[in-house]
């Protein structure tokens, strides 16, 4: 197969594209085909999380019924792709049927495809790159694909109805197709629509470069640069000299991945991770980040840029089937985009003509634009990246709440008319009601506010001395659109004191001085009185008997203080740590 050209048309007013030359096809007479909608996960709100998932399930439910036909759909960032495979006839029967449900989507069945979606959540394994994206983002545009399909709950068939006008329309959709060229018989019978530009997005949250510690197995880096060739070229080159170092000279890792991922029609993503062992852990982590900021400091060896542009030039000229799958895909996505697809020539060009400054200018510029995720207790030994801590933002003022555990957990919440804040020490975490993206709303009473930014505060009726009305207030100031109905939880997971009611009255009298000589007076004073009033040498006796035990009880006081505090510890270890916001 020679260079790959990509030819572009028109279908009922979808742009086509297509190979000029036909092949890449499993086999001759067959058609690969994607439907793309310029509407994604970046596009929903955190309190409608889900939505586009939901729909595209609910599209292609009817076009199951037969099992034999090949069909799909792909819910991204931006995009949403309705997926086929098959001869001409079975393609343009695909899309008549597609098209004929997106405008009748099956209401029926939206509660059983929740469920369907729930179940599928729980059987995906967690991302590093949801934390990452949270880091970067906060909880709206690009960063809710970090999140869980939160809004499932509220979304009703109007809200599906609106969704699909909004995003699924001729005007917004460009088609793909690999095979040959578009089967006579293919229409595209959507309504009409404007195309949706891509969302702006949010001034990063926390900044860069940084790093924050998570629960990974070795560390992550997420870069953000501008979209370019020679940004593929410094992913594909990073990608080699951390397989060359970490996975064979040092056998520190496995397989390190680095992925080159479009972002929008300006930017893109480069993430790299390697995964390593409790062991390796801390070298890994050490030698991961020596060679980023290596790349940032020089640039690449001359003869590893060679080699690998070379390596591209060959492949880019020579494509196999799924290679020139991929330039016909991208070519659709571009068009929803806006950006300019280059042409074969245009790419060999700026192919052969990179330089390792080219490519240093690109890993300065994905450095100064990093976030790094470490595992926990690793730390940077690198100037000029510092370490995001886990609070943000100056409390509000109102009602300082104790904790159920108090006083053995210093941590205190802090529920006021602005928001809400969990404080501990000098430090503290606030979610404003302005700020809020989503109320998670649980029927046992929790609550959970998370922020624009990502960082949540919970709120545990059960783990806090709150007043009767206090969660009710938190409701009332929060906008009902970003409620989210979270599901219901056994009495056995709902979160309780871990100390028992006499441990914490123990404590409070422990830990109070004044009110322990308080008590202690009382007693002391008023047990001789009370006997004075009937002999007063039995009152003097009993003076004389408490004193001596008085004495040895302020004494020991300390003490008894300590050992309460050890056994206290051990019941409410981790009660009193901060929020891991990731």
């Amino acid at each position: 197969m020679g260079f790959v050209t990509v030819a572009s048309g028109d279908i009922d007013g979808v742009p086509a594209f297509w190979q000029a030359e036909p092949g890449g096809a499993s086999r001759p007479g067959t058609y690969t085909a994607g439907l793309v909608f310029r509407t994604g996960m970046a596009d929903e709100t955190l309190a409608t999380r889900g939505v586009t998932h939901l729909l595209e399930h609910l599209a292609l439910y009817p076009l199951h019924v037969d099992a034999a036909r090949h069909v799909n759909g792909q819910t991204g960032q931006l995009t949403t792709t309705f997926l086929t495979r098959g001869d001409a006839g079975e393609v343009a029967g695909f899309f008549k049927a597609l098209c004929a449900s997106l405008r009748n989507l099956p209401g029926d069945r939206i509660e059983k495809e929740k469920q369907v979606l729930r179940i599928e959540a729980s059987e995906r394994d967690s991302s590093i790159l949801q934390p990452l994206l949270r880091h970067r983002y906060g909880a709206e545009g690009y960063g809710l694909a970090g999140f869980p399909e939160l809004g499932l709950g509220a979304v009703d068939a109007s809200g599906l109805e609106a969704w699909a006008a909004r995003g699924f329309t001729r005007g917004n959709a460009a088609l793909w197709i690999t095979g040959g060229a578009p089967p006579a018989g293919l229409r595209l019978d959507l309504p009409d629509g404007e195309r949706s530009p891509a969302p702006d997005a949010p001034v990063t949250i926390r900044s860069t470069p940084a790093y924050f510690n998570t629960n990974v197995a070795g560390p992550a880096f997420h870069g953000l640069v501008e979209r370019s060739t020679a940004a593929t070229v410094y992913a594909t080159v990073l990608s080699g000299i951390l397989t060359d170092e970490l996975r064979y000279k040092q056998a520190l890792t496995y397989t390190p991945e680095v992925s080159y991922t479009v972002r929008d029609g300006r930017y893109a993503h480069i993430l790299a991770m390697a995964a390593g062992t409790r062991e390796s852990v801390s070298v890994l982590t050490a030698e991961f980040l020596r060679i980023l900021s290596r790349l940032r400091d020089q640039p690449a060896d001359a003869d590893k840029v060679r080699e690998v542009t070379e390596r591209l030039a060959a492949q880019w000229d020579n494509p196999d089937p799924a290679a020139a799958a991929s330039l016909v895909r991208r070519a659709a996505q571009n068009e929803l985009l806006g950006y300019q697809s280059r042409e074969p020539e245009e790419r060999r060009r700026e192919l052969a003509a990179l330089s390792p400054g080219d490519l240093h200018r690109v890993a300065e510029e994905a450095f100064a634009n990093g976030a790094f995720a470490l595992p926990r207790r690793q730390k940077s030994f690198i100037a000029g990246l510092p370490h995001i801590p886990w609070t943000r933002a100056e409390p509000v003022t109102g009602r300082d709440v104790p904790s159920a555990d108090a006083p053995f957990v210093a941590i205190r919440l802090i529920v006021g008319a602005e928001g809400v804040s969990v404080r501990q020490g000098t430090q503290s975490l606030t979610v404003r009601f302005a700020d809020c993206a989503a109320l998670m709303v649980r029927p046992d009473g929790a609550r959970r506010l998370i922020g624009l930014d990502a960082l949540e505060v919970p709120v545990e009726p059960t783990m806090w001395r709150l007043k009767p009305d206090e969660i009710s207030r938190i409701d009332a100031a929060v906008p009902r659109d970003r409620h989210v109905r979270a599901p219901y939880r056994e009495p056995e997971t709902i979160p309780r004191p871990g100390t028992p009611p006499w441990m914490r009255l123990a404590g409070r009298l422990a830990g109070n001085v004044y009110l322990a000589a308080a008590v202690t007076a009382v007693i002391v004073l008023g047990i001789p009185l009370l006997i004075g009033q009937f002999s007063p040498v039995a009152g003097f006796i009993a003076a004389l008997c408490l004193a001596l035990p008085l004495l040895t009880g302020l004494g020991a006081r300390k003490t008894l203080r300590v050992l309460l505090w050890r056994a206290a510890a051990k019941r409410t270890e981790g009660v009193g740590d901060p929020p891991d916001t990731g």
